[in-house]
């Protein structure tokens, strides 16, 4: 789960940053 730090590398941190909750909610 480095969604996070990918989307810091892409620029898209913030899309990213909804997707790694989004995950860590489901868990």
């Amino acid at each position: 789960m480095h969604l996070g730090y990918g989307g810091i590398l892409t620029g898209n941190w913030v899309i990213n940053s909804y997707i790694y909750i989004y995950i860590v909610n489901i868990v």
